[in-house]
């Protein structure tokens, strides 16, 4: 898929709710901000965000700088404005000073901070009508996200499902950490490949047991 998917395009996540709910462990995800909902919702003790997309990547990191300057969801929402743009840049240039990354991140946040903002407000309208769930509209969630992210527990990283290094690496430090990795969510990722003998051997060196599961979406459908 050649398309850059900054936020999320499917509706309603609160579907897989009943199957993570406080179910802790580790979390893999990717995608964009559909991941910080449902992590919150499973009380994951880390997040471990990864795509294939660099774009995706840079806008978590955006987002890492952004929330941990905003102390409420509103104070978050905020920086993407119009108005606040050169504040949240500054933020940006601050939190990632000396990041290889830091001129790509200001400049994603840059090109998708209109998109954001608008973005926000359609889904904040959706979750105030009971339409969806949203980790910004709920202030539990947010300061959830928010805490694993001031103690260093949520990762951005890129990675593509059919290499060797990524998901590798994350049940290596899941392993290290002895976390258990309780929910895996592959968006529709899923329909654009066939399994290779990469994505099979990084899915058996996860550390799963009982509870863990895993989360995919079919493209075309909500």
């Amino acid at each position: 898929d050649e398309n850059h998917y900054p936020h999320s395009n499917e509706q309603h996540h609160e579907l897989f709710f009943p199957y993570i709910d406080s179910v802790g462990g580790g979390y893999i995800g990717v995608g964009a901000d559909q991941n910080y909902t449902m992590a919150a919702r499973a009380r994951s003790e880390w997040i471990w965000l990864m795509d294939y997309d660099s774009i995706v990547v840079w806008i978590h990191k955006a987002t890492i700088a952004l929330v941990l300057a905003a102390p409420d969801a509103a104070a978050y929402r905020s920086l993407w404005t119009k108005d606040k743009r050169d504040e949240a840049m500054a933020i940006i240039e601050k939190t990632w000073a000396g990041s290889p990354d830091v001129k790509e991140i200001k400049r994603t946040y840059s090109m998708y901070r209109g998109m954001s903002d608008s973005y926000h407000e359609r889904t904040m309208a959706r979750a105030s009508k009971g339409k969806c769930a949203y980790w910004l509209h709920d202030e539990g969630s947010y300061d959830y996200v928010r805490g694993m992210m001031k103690v260093g527990r949520v990762r951005a990283l890129r990675g593509d499902l059919l290499a060797a290094t990524t998901l590798k690496g994350i049940a290596v430090a899941a392993s290290k950490l002895g976390t258990t990795v309780r929910v895996v969510y592959l968006s529709s990722a899923e329909s654009f490949f066939r399994y290779n003998g990469a994505y099979r051997y990084n899915f058996s060196s996860l550390p799963f047991d009982g509870k863990s599961v895993i989360l995919r979406t079919t493209a075309g459908h909500v």
